[in-house]
């Protein structure tokens, strides 16, 4: 193998297995002590690998099926404490989520269905040159609150009755066949807490304890829930077996506080839960989530809707105090913020950002809700928006959006348009809309609307691209026990990922946008208003990586108009962001959907900057992308608040798949109790100007860097990465150096 193409598949297996290598062995890692939890990971493998070979003559969707069924069946039984039953954890996820992305499009290719291989394998290879990721997988709010309303039995009714009346398809038998698995579960998971309250050795109190735990869950196991221990009870239940049908990376929960409250001011006023019961209830679900590390599980708290007002009550505060409290990085928790919301609700939410765990993040409804609007929801189901995952908005129990179908790295599309098509770093080479040699243009406007061409040019390839995978994607990995949650599978006799649900779009999201703007305006100022350099001198430079030039990037960098700080940079990504999702938004997609675009990197922005060559901004090949929407790492020259003010410039109601902020402060900003009055005036005065998400990091660099040195001295720190907190240690280098390099404010 020439060292090229040796470089070019590191790159490609380290951009498919990056993140998901990392969370699979971080978990492994976290569960090698855990005997019982290694048993259930082997176990799922053994038991899907063997229904998936009894049942090989039937639909991929009833082999799945099966698979999930029998492991139900064989899963061994166990109470973690004496409140709630449900045991969470890493297992093995073969045959229903994809290894790698190259895996899904050979799979997807000889299947004979509708699908457009030839722009696929154009956007691998625009993939082997780290222009873009295509993700796929689960990534969706189910739906809890569907599934309190009606009850397993309520569930299998719907799909029963749709079939009586339409017809018997794969997905309604293939969903009846795991409700019908999950209750017998829960009635193990019953009968094991009345075997555990008739022993000898069990005391009055634990065994009162696990007879309520019995009781709920024979209820539970059929019926809608009555009680708030019911509720949670049917949730924390769902949420393990929708977890173990296919991988759990970002399944999340919606607006928790809104739909378990009714239960909890009913049993309070009843005389039957006291506010101590319902907290130790709800610390045991905090737990429970927390033994699902870096999990990206997501609860959302707060925010408006017309009907009931501003969403501020008793479970609310509940959730808080156990995030409060407990100090895991999960469950993540998002707080969606409001003009009508009350002062406690603030000094809540301020309290637990202080203690540096980079959650609640905060959301501003107002443009939220109006992003779900322009996408086509009304505004009822818009204001019901929940977050999964990281930061993406959905509507639960009736949007699949594969939110993660699609990441495009910006800056790498000005690399190839300035070198002409060619990907300096790997020799690939890709047609271009117009080509023109780089001495022709005019002016700046004259370059910059020819790029814009280039970049939507590569942008239409890569959407359309995702679509044709997110097509094929339901015949090869569906989910029918989540799906029989959603609303509209049972009615439409299809599964989710193919489009049974009720809002069915696409989603785009993006890295390094800081990096592309400010590359841009070093081009306006020192090509074209300076003369300093010549396009094609500039070219030359960046392809070389300034060799033997360091004192001419080190001006760059240092003269560099930066996003963040120049009001110049502010109105590039203005327009870029227009350009972008306008184009997008206007893009319909195969499923009967729209395009939602999405700011926000995860940890994208190092192994796409592994990919990126040298930048007109004096960035070096090889190096890390900005983050989320944020200014490039260390270059925020006039404080926080004109960060703000930059990204509130844009339209945020363009971005439907939501958008990442990440400013870190330094501990030393909130021990003055003044600051964090101020730091509430500038979340508010964002949110006024249209700021969408905001997420802070409190923490201070030595931290960062003993905790990388010492790294067992800091086993319990946990940070905000990119629309998600994870601890520290389990974080890769790369993405650890990123964080430790980002400003550090009021220190």
């Amino acid at each position: 193998m020439t060292t090229t193409k040796r470089a070019l598949f590191e790159r490609r297996f380290r951009q498919e297995m990056g993140t998901r290598q990392n969370y699979g062995d971080t978990k492994l890692r976290v569960q090698q002590n855990d005997p019982r939890r290694m048993e259930l990971y082997w176990l799922r493998r053994r038991v899907f690998d063997r229904e998936w070979f009894l049942h090989r003559q039937e639909p991929k969707i009833l082999r799945l099926a099966h698979g999930l069924a029998m492991y139900l069946l064989e899963k061994p039984v166990w109470l973690e404490d004496d409140l709630l039953a449900g045991v969470y954890g890493f297992t093995e996820y073969r045959h229903s989520t994809p290894f790698s992305f190259t895996e899904a499009f050979e799979a997807y290719r000889d299947d004979g269905g509708d699908f457009d291989a030839a722009l696929v394998e154009q956007a691998i290879r625009m993939t082997d040159a780290g222009m873009a990721g295509i993700g796929s997988g689960l990534h969706v709010v189910g739906g809890f609150r569907r599934a309190l309303s009606l009850g397993v039995s309520g569930m299998r009714r719907a799909l029963t009755e749709a079939a009586a009346g339409e017809g018997e398809t794969d997905f309604r038998r293939a969903a009846l066949l795991t409700l019908d698995a999950f209750t017998l579960y829960v009635r193990r998971c019953a009968d094991e807490a009345k075997m555990l309250a008739v022993r000898l050795d069990t005391g009055p109190q634990r065994r009162a304890a696990l007879t309520e735990l019995a009781r709920a869950c024979d209820w539970v196991a059929t019926e809608p829930p009555e009680t708030f221990r019911e509720a949670l009870q049917l949730v924390a239940l769902l949420h393990e077996v929708i977890s173990t049908e296919e991988r759990c990376g970002s399944l999340s929960f919606g607006r928790l506080d809104k739909y378990l409250f009714p239960y909890y001011r009913r049993d309070v006023a009843a005389g039957i839960l006291t506010p101590e019961e319902a907290q130790a209830l709800i610390d045991s679900f905090w737990l429970k989530l927390a033994a699902n590390r870096w999990g990206w599980q997501n609860v959302t708290l707060g925010g408006w809707d017309s009907e009931e007002g501003f969403c501020w009550n008793a479970v609310t505060r509940m959730c808080l105090d156990a995030s409060r409290r407990l100090r895991r990085d999960q469950p993540q928790v998002t707080f969606r913020c409001h003009p009508t919301m009350p002062d406690e609700a603030w000094e809540d939410v301020i309290s637990l950002l202080k203690l540096g765990l980079g959650f609640p993040s905060l959301y501003n409804d107002e443009q939220c809700i109006a992003a779900k609007e322009r996408v086509g929801i009304p505004r009822r189901d818009a204001e019901e928006y929940g977050i999964l995952g990281c930061v993406e908005l959905t509507i639960p129990e009736k949007e699949y959006s594969h939110s993660e179908g699609m990441r495009i790295n910006w800056p790498k599309l000005l690399e190839v348009a300035l070198h002409g098509g060619l990907c300096p770093l790997t020799g690939l080479r890709f047609p271009q809309k117009e080509p023109r040699p780089l001495d022709s243009f005019r002016d700046f406007e004259d370059f910059l609307a020819w790029f814009e061409g280039e970049f939507l040019f590569y942008v239409d390839i890569l959407a359309r691209a995702a679509d044709e995978m997110h097509t094929a994607y339901c015949r090869h990995y569906p989910i029918p026990f989540l799906s029989a949650t959603m609303e509209g599978c049972a009615e439409s006799g299809r599964d989710a990922t193919e489009g049974g649900t009720i809002y069915n779009h696409s989603c785009i999201n993006t890295a390094g946008q800081a990096n592309l703007v400010d590359s841009l305006a070093a081009i306006k100022e020192f090509v074209f208003e300076e003369g300093l350099y010549t396009l094609p001198e500039l070219a030359e430079l960046l392809r070389s990586n300034f060799a033997g030039r360091e004192a001419e990037r080190h001006h760059l960098m240092d003269h560099c108009p930066r996003f963040g700080s120049d009001d110049s940079c502010t109105a590039l990504m203005t327009r870029l962001h227009e350009l972008y999702c306008d184009y997008l938004i206007h893009l319909p997609n195969k499923r009967g959907g729209v395009r939602e675009v999405g700011y926000y990197s995860v940890e994208a922005q190092v192994y796409f900057g592994e990919a990126t060559g040298a930048l007109p901004d004096g960035r070096g090949a090889g190096e890390v992308l900005s983050n989320g929407t944020a200014a490039v790492q260390g270059t925020e020259r006039h404080g926080p608040l004109t960060v703000l003010r930059s990204v509130a410039a844009m339209d945020c109601s363009c971005l439907g798949n939501g958008m990442a902020l990440d400013m870190k402060f330094h501990p030393q900003f909130f021990a003055n109790p003044e600051h964090s009055g101020k730091f509430r005036q500038a979340v508010e005065t964002y949110f006024q100007l249209g700021g969408m998400q905001l997420q802070v990091n409190v923490v201070d660099k030595a931290t960062l860097e003993e905790a990388q040195r010492e790294p067992e001295k800091h086993r319990n720190l946990v940070v905000r990465v990119s629309g998600f907190s994870a601890y520290f240690g389990d974080l890769s280098r790369g993405v650890q150096d990123e964080i430790i390099r980002r400003t550090e404010f009021g220190g």
